[in-house]
């Protein structure tokens, strides 16, 4: 291991960057901003599905921002309301601004069955989605990673991870539609012990060394992961790459764990995603489209002509989970790894003569092999540092 010194991107900010987004050409080349037409500045933005699965269910209200800071401006106050094409329906709760959700005990998605969103703003204006479908649910066979490499111009070696790739079990239609959301969670660890802490000027002994030794931590891989089967043999889905983990970062230095949810959608709605996705990866290259072009299945019911951005999923939705090591050998792991150096046995002594931190943020100190002191960065020694927590997840093995 070399040793150094040392985010599905949601539905609604997607929506909210295609809606504002301006292309930036390389530095050789001028830079181009389109003219963004007035009616797409505080746009309504609909981000919501129904699944296949048991609820509750969520939809998020905001409206678009500016072009140079674009963020999420929520809307609160909304009457929500998701109903079926057998007279069935379902209130949707604000839990938080511009956050709706759906009883946990109330309406399920069915296969075979349409669903649509309608919703009231506060000074009375109603929206209503168009029915969608929810397909049949596909489940997922096997995600398996392999060891490839990639060329990184900063590094002088090709540079070894995990490649990750899903199998699915065949699909009951020829021309099936697929999109897949990712979750890494991993366990890592922090490169030193823990001996003592330092606060309110006293050194206090750590009796467990290892307190911050060990975390875990959660993200959302990004990247779009979509297919097709119409142009298929068959309308199974073999070998799909997912994310790939190079072994640079720490991901991969204890246990990893991936978690992949399968949608099932209309082609409609594959379309809907599709472009917006086009859309989003065109940056840099002269648009063959024009913007604001891609218009979901929402609208105003008495203004059809008001721009409304997003789209309410009605998708079949399963999952699977699965875990692995490190790469065996010979693949060599590339993370940074912290070791003492001289300057962090001198900064132990030079502490004492610092003001010393409060109990609330103590700084802490590990020893080498031989005993002596040292006060190295602090997230060598506290895993915390690193963005994780010390809580094991619920669903976490180490089998």
């Amino acid at each position: 291991m070399k040793s150094f010194s040392h985010i599905p991107m949601s539905l609604a900010a997607i929506l909210i960057v295609s809606a504002v987004m301006a292309i930036v050409v390389g530095a050789c080349e001028e830079r181009f901003f389109p003219e963004i037409d007035s009616r797409y500045s505080d746009v309504l933005v609909v981000d919501g599905m129904i699944t296949s699965n048991p609820g509750p269910y969520l939809v998020k209200l905001s409206l678009s921002s500016t072009i140079d800071q674009p963020k999420l401006l929520p809307l609160g106050g909304y009457n929500v309301l998701i109903v079926d094409d057998q007279g069935n329906s379902e209130n949707c709760v604000e839990t938080e601004i511009g956050i709706y959700k759906s009883s946990p005990n109330g309406m399920q998605g069915i296969p075979g069955r349409k669903y649509k969103l309608l919703f009231q703003s506060p000074q009375g204006e109603s929206y209503s989605s168009d029915f969608e479908e929810l397909m049949e649910p596909v489940e997922i066979e096997a995600i398996y990673p392999e060891v490839e490499y990639s060329q990184i111009e900063v590094y002088p070696y090709d540079l070894p991870g995990y490649q990750f790739y899903l199998d699915a079990a065949q699909a009951p239609n020829d021309s099936s539609y697929f999109m897949w959301n990712l979750t890494e969670t991993f366990r890592y660890e922090s490169d030193f012990e823990i001996f003592f802490s330092y606060y309110d000027k006293i050194l206090h002994p750590v009796q467990n060394h290892d307190t911050l030794k060990v975390c875990w931590k959660t993200n959302n891989v990004n990247g779009f992961y979509l297919m097709g089967t119409a142009q298929l043999s068959s309308p199974k889905v073999t070998r799909f790459p997912l994310n790939y983990v190079p072994t640079d970062e720490r991901q991969l230095s204890v246990r990893y764990s991936l978690l992949a949810e399968q949608f099932v959608l209309t082609e409609k709605a594959y379309k809907y995603w599709k472009s917006t996705i086009e859309q989003n990866t065109n940056i840099g290259e002269l648009y063959t489209k024009q913007l604001y072009q891609i218009r979901g299945n929402i609208s105003n019911t008495n203004d059809i002509q008001e721009p409304v951005f997003g789209y309410f999923f009605a998708t079949a939705k399963t999952r699977k989970r699965i875990f692995v090591n490190t790469p065996d050998y010979p693949v060599e792991m590339y993370f940074p790894e912290c070791v003492l150096i001289n300057n962090d046995f001198e900064m132990y002594g030079w502490m004492f003569l610092g003001p010393a931190p409060p109990a609330s943020n103590p700084l802490y100190i590990t020893e080498s092999a031989s005993g002596e002191r040292a006060l190295p960065g602090q997230a060598c020694l506290d895993c915390l540092l690193k963005g994780g927590t010390v809580d094991k997840p619920d669903f976490w093995t180490d089998n």
